[in-house]
């Protein structure tokens, strides 16, 4: 009898369909859904039925059923229970596992879907029972267990229940305790805090106090003194728990084997426990004292599985044992845990993929000349491919090992290694928020031990030297990932080797010497997907070497072939010819096709011989799973962590992350010294032990990373918040510091070495959650390489004619793709260099090129600016600072840490170079003297503006899944700019406090215009004009300009990002001109916020066209009624209040008790905005525009503005650059620029009132 999903209860249909959880509670022996709100919540006296569905990485679903068993629940619902969780499972499929549940026994699994944890309550009402729902708030102490998920239980609240070795949760109606026990782990102590967190949250509405108490703590402490009172008073704690501990395991007379038929059990004989004894028409159950299986025949029906669940319900009843876990499983479809309990099981078989059979058939077809197009589907090779999650563009340097030397390869050799050697490689980056490194192992298959040995402790001494700074790999051939295809891009595998101890080991083992050799008979194959991340394999020169689905070259002499294999895509061959262009460049080459070679093809392999179709693939990545770790005596244990994130990083502890293909071995901050040297040993004992049953191979590559150094190829396997592990102390102290601080971690400032050439960023703001963004550099060319100060310095270091000259073309991120469909992706190798630590001396490092000047325009003027003006020369300021700068120069050189050498022994190719040098940053060793030579710029200038260059801007998600973009400087000051309107939501100061006012309902939806921040008003002011109120500009979707003309900036500007519009088809009807709006936001070293916006005519018609504008900037303060704005007294003004009626300011400042919206007319470019209350005045700059407007809508008009909240009027004020009395007119080809600068700076008192004159004069 079989079981579809129609047969279920009407509750339970339709379940399992995507990933997440379902949870039914039984009433009255049916099923009842639990809405999601109230997931997590369980009564005592009920039963539930929790379904957790996941989706797999190939996109199939997998299912595990949990039944759990209130500690009041009957026998009889129990059973009910357990036979409904079969019927499920028949309905999925018949593939999921289940589990039972019984209250305070649960499985890590479970518990892990209710993190922190679950604290059942009294009452239920499958038993009969109501629900409890105390009128007052009842003391409860509570203990809790557990390193990485907290097991709970409500113990007496008595003081003879504490202890040492436990952590209790006192939860009173105004104050939350922790008491920690003194022999407790700090692991279960911050777990804990977990819980308290829950209890507040849940218990209290998040309202009540915290407080954490030490076990050894006297009365004299405040907290100490508070918890012990309600005791009754100190006492000495008893050596020994006074509760029982139910968990700890019962013995076991070993494991059993009962065949389960018509709800009775016979016991199995066996000497040793094989899979063989198990039959696929019965099911069996395996007792292992706590832990309980039954297995399930895939040929057995519904009724045997429900009576074989029947029986093991019966064994919890008649035996005396402690409520052991059981699990339910059907045969194919057995755990890990399971699986581990037999002496033998064989390797689980995998299902061949359809298309490959289908492969075979058509390349047979093929070499008989038939037509098969159509029969085979191919696809993109890229397709098949991980993602690499590194940046390609970084520096790489790379060594062959030859014994305890280290042989540093040309640029161009960098990608060619030999089978027989050993090499290490050092790779540095731009990361998201620093610069990144990484440092790794090739280890070659014909590779000596003794060669392997010294290249790992090599690149061990190298990340240490760093600080471990670095993340570390070790690979081994033919097992590579594709981080490190992606650094290698063109990579070569020769056969043989050329190291001392290779060479050595042939010798003495009479082993043919294979060693490539260029003018012999070789065969590669070529693969890969795409110009980033193409290999050449050298392989045995036979025929059975070629494959369908592959290309080749193959040389002898001077005879060059290229072979194509018929299932092979025009992808494919490119990539070969581009391989021929590094293998054998300049050769006559003769092009094959399976199926039309020549004899002479054949007699260089030996012969034709059968060869197979099927593609060569690397196994796939596969769902990680995360295991803690403890190393000891060479006795490795390891425990999963189920549905983990990123908190479940102990910083005590050593994590190891297995995604099948590679391994990440993860070290906290706080593990023992002693055990980081271990760290290797640890993931080669993980994958011999191979933990999940899964054949992991010895050769599989395993990366090291130590906490705060996470690469981004980690990281993408949780939500990850870089700012946690920048704080200070073990894991107990970080999460009390994130409870006591309101969520603010506690920064640690930990002293690091930033690289000479770092593009390292400056640290995001802490308090903000930041959320995995991709950052943006036009300053980095896309291609292999450095900044342009580094390749400027390096280019002297090194022959031209020496470099990879096969270097692919420039790879656009498929993310500003994404983000920029209509403008396509900008072409990052014509971006201009921006970033302001090296633009002001471009010149210096690269040849001269003219840049021209614009001219701003005055004030008020409607006239157009022409393009450029004559650039204006160096004043006698700028000299003087020159002159300072290279005096500091000179007296600093001496404090210098490093030694100098003359510049002839730091050249790549010197005959006598220093020795124990860093080989990244050679210039660092110049002196004084040759530095300015050479480069014509002091040293000490040079140096620390590369060491401070950083990308200028962040893109990243924002609300409503909008992109933005996030600009941040040194000190945590950040803007943040939509793309949609080019709208500044956000300028927040080095406190983090925000200095923009957004309004409390602003809407975040196209079209609706955004309430608050900076709207740009564009083409039109209001409603001075037949278009939308404000024009169109502030509610389109703007691009990033990747091109823009140059624009002076302020030298100390280290983020910014130009942005663009253009009109659309619609815009062209509602306003007929075509312009191009060009804006640049940015964030100065001091926090100053500036908006440049530049509009041309590009109407090629010859129609001029005329506009108004307005910067509708929105200020946050703390009081409206304390503000006043100084700079606009004795002006003109229009007040729209009154018809645009014209008057006379009369006030010696302008204060606000009521509604207040006026045009003020020719204006100073500086206003003015005290905030008495915040101590604080904002400072408006602005060129180009002529007037300014004030508004703010007070009570009444503030409950007619939908997006706008009834009490905001009290913390915002308008104060808007504008040109509105006379608009700007531009003929075609003409560009008019108006710039806003915007400033916060404490405010000063003279005789009780605000004085302004140091801003304002």
């Amino acid at each position: 009898m079989t079981f579809s999903m129609r047969d279920l209860d009407q509750a339970l249909q339709g379940c399992g369909q995507k990933s997440g959880i379902e949870i039914w509670r039984i009433e009255s022996f049916k099923p009842v859904a639990v809405p999601k709100e109230s997931h997590g919540k369980f009564f005592t006296g009920d039963s539930y039925i929790v379904l957790k569905t996941t989706s797999s990485r190939n996109g199939s679903l997998h299912h595990d059923i949990h039944y759990w068993l209130g500690k009041d629940s009957s026998q009889d619902e129990a059973g009910a229970v357990a036979v409904m969780t079969v019927e499920l499972d028949s309905a999925l499929g018949g593939r999921a596992v289940q589990y039972r549940e019984v209250q305070g026994h649960e499985t890590e699994k479970f518990l892990s879907y209710f993190k922190p944890c679950i604290i059942p309550q009294e009452g239920g009402v499958a038993s009969g029972f109501n629900h409890v729902k105390p009128e007052e708030h009842q003391t409860r102490l509570y203990v809790c267990k557990g390193k990485h998920v907290v097991r709970v239980k409500e113990v007496p609240f008595a003081r003879s229940t504490l202890n040492h070795e436990d952590v209790f949760i006192l939860d009173t109606e105004s104050k939350i305790f922790q008491f920690s026990g003194s022999n407790s782990s700090i692991q279960e102590r911050a777990k804990a805090l977990e819980v308290v967190q829950y209890i507040k949250d849940t218990y209290h509405d998040g309202k009540c106090d915290i407080a954490a108490v030490e076990d050894g703590r006297m009365m004299a402490d405040a907290e100490a003194g508070e918890f012990w009172g309600l005791f009754g008073g100190f006492a000495p704690l008893p050596k020994k728990p006074a509760f029982k501990n139910d968990d700890t395991s019962a013995e076991s007379d070993g494991i059993k084997l009962f065949s389960a038929e018509k709800g009775k059990t016979e016991p199995v004989e066996f000497e040793t426990l094989e899979k063989e004894l198990l039959d696929t028409n019965k099911c069996y159950i395996l007792d292992c004292g706590l832990e309980l299986f039954v297995w399930k025949g895939r040929s057995t029906s519904i009724d045997q599985r429900k009576s074989a669940s029947e029986a093991a319900e019966e064994f919890f009843r008649s035996s005396d044992r402690p409520k052991s876990n059981l699990v339910s499983l059907m045969e194919g479809f057995e755990t890990v845990m399971f699986r581990s309990k037999f002496d033998s099981w064989p390797a689980t078989s995998t299902v061949a993929e359809p298309q490959q059979g289908r492969g075979k058939v058509a390349a047979l077809l093929q070499r008989q000349g038939v037509n098969v197009q159509g029969l085979v589907k191919t696809s993109a090779a890229s397709k098949d491919e991980p993602k690499p999650y590194i940046d390609g563009t970084g520096n790489l340097q790379v060594w062959r090992l030859n014994g305890e030397e280290k042989i540093l390869l040309e640029a161009a050799d960098q990608s060619k290694f030999y089978s027989g050697d050993c090499y290490i490689f050092q790779y540095s980056y731009p990361g998201e928020d620093r610069e990144e490194h990484l440092v790794g192992t090739w280890l070659g298959k014909e590779s000596v031990e003794e060669d392997r040995e010294s290249a790992i402790s090599m690149a061990s001494k190298m990340v240490e030297s760093m600080k471990f700074m670095p993340a570390q790999a070790r690979i081994y051939e033919g097992k590579e990932p594709i981080q490190f295809f992606v650094i290698m891009q063109s990579f070569i595998t020769f056969k043989g080797g050329r190291s001392d101890a290779f060479k050595k080991y042939i010798a003495e083992n009479e082993v043919p010497d294979t060693t490539y050799d260029a003018e012999g008979v070789a065969l590669f194959r070529v693969q890969g997907s795409g110009p980033e991340n193409m290999q050449a394999i050298q392989i045995d020169a036979v025929s059975t070497g070629l494959n369908s689905s592959h290309c080749y070259i193959l040389h002898g002499g001077s005879t060059v072939f290229t072979w194509c294999g018929n299932l092979t895509s025009s992808d494919d061959q490119a990539l070969m010819e581009r391989m021929l262009d590094l293998i054998k460049p300049n050769e006559h080459t003769r092009a094959h096709k399976e199926g039309s070679e020549t004899d002479q093809f054949w007699e260089l392999l030996g012969g034709k011989l059968e060869y197979p179709s099927q593609k060569i693939k690397k196994d796939g990545e596969s769902d990680p799973h995360l295991f803690s770790c403890t190393f000891s005596n060479e006795n490795l244990k390891a425990t999963e962590i189920f549905n983990f994130v990123q908190d479940d990083l102990m910083t005590e502890d050593i994590f190891i992350l297995d995604c099948h293909t590679e391994i990440f071995v993860w070290v906290g901050q706080q593990v023992d010294p002693k055990k980081k040297p271990q760290v290797l040993a640890i993931g080669e004992k993980f994958l011999k032990q191979d933990f999940l049953l899964e054949n992991l191979a010895s050769e599989t590559p395993i990366y090291i990373v130590t906490e705060g150094n996470e690469p981004p190829f980690f990281t993408r396997f949780f939500t990850w918040d870089s700012s946690k592990s920048a704080m200070h102390g073990n894991s107990y102290q970080r999460k009390l510091a994130l409870l006591t601080n309101k969520g603010k971690p506690l920064l640690d400032k930990p002293k690091r070495r930033v690289p000479v050439y770092s593009s390292r960023s400056s640290v995001p703001d802490k308090s903000q959650p930041r959320s995995r963004s991709m950052t943006f550099s036009p300053d980095r060319a896309r291609v292999r390489g450095r900044s342009p100060a580094f390749n400027a310095l390096a280019a002297n270091f090194e022959n031209i004619n020496t470099r990879n000259q096969s270097t692919p073309p420039p790879m656009v991120s498929p993310l500003v793709r994404k983000l920029y469909p209509k403008s396509l992706a900008p072409d990052l190798t014509k971006l201009a260099p921006k970033s302001a630590a090296i633009a002001a001396r471009t010149a210096l490092f690269e040849q001269s090129r003219p840049t021209p000047q614009e001219t701003p325009t005055s004030p008020g003027s409607s006239e157009a600016t022409n393009e450029a003006e004559a650039s204006k020369p160096t004043t006698e300021e700028e000299s003087m600072s020159s002159i300072h700068e290279d005096s500091k120069e000179e007296d600093g050189e001496e404090d210098s840490n490093l030694p100098t050498f003359p510049y002839e022994r730091l050249k790549i190719d010197a005959e006598d170079p220093p020795s124990d040098i860093d080989l990244t940053k050679r210039e660092a060793y110049m002196t004084s003297a040759d530095f300015k030579e050479k480069f014509e710029m002091t040293k000490i200038s040079a140096l620390s503006s590369m060491a401070t260059e950083r990308p200028p801007f962040e893109l990243a998600k924002g609300l409503n899944g909008l992109d933005k973009i996030v600009l941040r400087e040194s000190r945590s000051r950040s803007a943040e700019v939509y793309l949609y309107g080019a709208h500044v939501t956000s300028w927040k100061n080095e406190n983090g406090e925000e200095l923009l006012y957004l309004s409390s309902k602003a809407i975040f939806k196209p079209p609706k215009p955004i309430r608050g921040g900076i709207p740009l008003c564009f083409p039109q002011f209001s409603n001075l004009g037949a278009l939308e109120s404000h024009g169109f500009a502030r509610n389109r979707f703007w691009e990033v300009d990747a091109s823009p003309p140059p624009l002076p900036t302020n030298s100390a500007s280290n983020a910014f990002v130009d942005l663009i519009l253009r009109p659309t088809e619609d815009d062209l009807k509602t306003w007929p001109y075509n312009f191009e709006y060009r804006l640049r936001v940015a964030l100065g070293s001091e926090g100053e916020l500036t908006l440049t916006s530049r509009i041309r005519n590009t109407n090629s018609d010859g129609k001029p066209f005329t506009f108004t504008f307005a910067y509708h900037t929105y200020f946050s303060v703390s009081d409206i009624s304390e503000v006043r704005v100084e700079g606009l007294e004795t002006l003109d003004y229009l007040d729209n209040l009154k018809n645009r009626e014209r008057f006379t300011e009369q006030g010696d400042a302008i204060t606000f008790e009521s509604e207040i919206d006026k045009i003020y007319l020719s204006t100073p470019t500086k206003i003015a905005i005290l905030d008495h209350e915040k101590k604080r005045t904002f400072v408006v700059r602005k060129d180009g525009l002529a007037d300014a407007v004030v508004w703010n809508p007070w009570d009444k008009k503030s409950k007619t503005i939908s997006d706008l909240g009834d009490e905001d009027y009290k913390h915002m004020l308008c104060v808007e650059a504008a040109a509105v009395e006379r608009p700007i007119t531009l003929k075609p080809g003409e560009e008019w620029k108006g710039r806003l600068e915007l400033s916060a700076v404490p405010s000063s008192y003279s005789s009780g009132q605000l004085d302004p004159r140091r801003v304002l004069e």
